[in-house]
């Protein structure tokens, strides 16, 4: 995956804290782990990933069309409960998730106060992760028709956006974040239109939340949205080599 690191450190610790685990993460509360799940794995790593996955989720799998959206919905599944699994100390087979009132999935009586969400970028899962507070993941595409005509001739390294175009993006990005951390997925329309409650004063963001950019991956933009404010921001990446059993101490 590309570089990066911890929003909110010096590039040194950066580097130091950067996305590739060697040491688990241990969550508090004064930070937020967003974790960048590799989707378009192989079939051995797809078959460890499976085996994470009750019943009536490999069930639901098999009710897509087509394969490879049937490979992504396992993998994002069980990266998933590997990750909670892992912060919880419990088997990810066993977790349980409940709807809430709001329409947002939620961990059933967990051990400690994990939230969670979850976004997907082409053949990335953005995950995040935080403890008593609410937490989502907006992500936009970039529409090719923006980056003009090198995009076509550019494969997968296409050109950004122009300026206007991603600010525009990032904010549909935002709203979307905001709307998702509230237990709301946001359709197209939603994004395009003032996402803040009213008594934020109409495209102001809304008090007691912040926000922060998100490397979504070529052709998304990306942000995060949080209830109140964190001292840290952690980006990591999922290792499929973890899937043999190679788990960071």
């Amino acid at each position: 995956m590309g570089g990066g690191g911890v929003i909110g450190m010096p590039d040194a610790q950066a580097d130091v804290a950067g996305r590739m685990v060697r040491t688990w993460p241990c969550l508090v509360r004064e930070e937020v782990h967003l974790w960048r799940a590799p989707l378009d794995l192989g079939q051995p790593c797809l078959a460890r990933l499976r085996e994470v996955l009750p019943a009536e989720e490999r069930a639901l799998a098999l009710t897509l069309r087509f394969q490879w959206d049937r490979d992504r919905f396992v993998a994002t599944r069980g990266w998933l409960r590997l990750l909670l699994g892992r912060y919880l100390g419990a088997p990810p087979g066993g977790l349980r998730f409940v709807v809430q009132a709001n329409g947002k999935p939620a961990l059933a009586e967990p051990a400690i106060d994990v939230r969670f969400n979850v976004a997907l970028a082409g053949p990335v899962a953005l995950m995040a992760v935080a403890e008593g507070r609410e937490v989502g993941v907006g992500v936009e595409p970039i529409p090719e028709s923006t980056l003009g005509l090198e995009a076509s001739r550019a494969g997968p390294r296409r050109p950004p956006p122009d300026p206007g175009t991603r600010t525009v993006l990032e904010d549909r990005a935002r709203r979307g974040a905001y709307q998702r951390a509230r237990g709301r997925v946001p359709s197209a329309g939603d994004r395009r239109r003032p996402a803040w409650p009213p008594a934020s004063g109409g495209d102001q963001e809304p008090a007691g939340w912040s926000f922060h950019p998100v490397d979504a991956g070529p052709g998304y933009a990306g942000a995060l949205a949080l209830e109140g404010v964190v001292r840290l921001v952690r980006h990591l990446d999922c290792d499929p080599r973890w899937l043999d059993g190679r788990l960071p101490g």
